[in-house]
């Protein structure tokens, strides 16, 4: 099952980057401060990248993000509502493309979840389990 969707296409950087500050200063200026003075009113991005190109390993593995790879054919696609960072258009595409998915749409919540999206991940987890 993947909750939230996200494609990394242009408009979900930017908005996840640079628009939702204005709903989560602190962790947008964390971000900021990320990289050095010199580069914290330019593009962020850019300056996270060459951290992340850096010869000095340890400055690398503090700049490198955490990814998470997912496998499989069958699945359930689910996105929620108030998502701000993993928007539910992105499950929705998805599930449109990838025909042993099944689509779930949450409502009611934001980033976290609910109840009813964790019981759905639970039943979703036991089928494949049992498959």
């Amino acid at each position: 099952m993947l909750v939230p969707v996200t494609t990394g296409r242009h408009s979900e950087v930017d908005w996840l980057y640079y628009g939702v500050r204005r709903f989560l200063p602190e962790a947008w200026e964390h971000f900021r401060n990320g990289v050095p003075p010199e580069d914290r009113n330019g593009d962020l991005l850019a300056a996270h990248a060459r951290l992340l190109g850096h010869p000095d390993a340890e400055v690398r593995l503090r700049a490198a993000p955490r990814p998470v790879c997912l496998g499989g054919q069958r699945g359930v696609s689910g996105g929620v509502r108030l998502d701000l960072s993993g928007p539910p258009i992105n499950a929705w595409e998805l599930s449109r493309v990838w025909p042993d998915a099944r689509l779930r749409i949450f409502g009611g919540s934001g980033h976290k979840g609910n109840d009813a999206m964790a019981e759905e991940l639970i039943r979703a987890l036991d089928a494949f389990a049992r498959a």
